[in-house]
């Protein structure tokens, strides 16, 4: 299983993908914007079926990858 975690911030949001040891794989920084969301899901669409991890999702952030 792979996790995608990401830090959303006002202007930025960090992506970080861990292995099922929690070894980083790789971390992407992206634009809070139509740009840097595209940026993200093409980043993330090299991991197969990863669960998605979204720091103050309970807040209504919205990912659609």
């Amino acid at each position: 299983m792979i996790i995608l975690g990401i830090d959303p911030h006002p202007s930025t949001h960090t992506a970080v993908a861990l292995d099922a040891r929690g070894v980083v794989l790789d971390a992407v920084t992206v634009q809070n914007d139509a740009d840097g969301l595209n940026h993200l899901c093409t980043w993330s669409a090299r991991f197969e079926q990863p669960c998605w991890a979204i720091e103050g999702a309970g807040i209504g952030t919205l990912l659609r990858c």
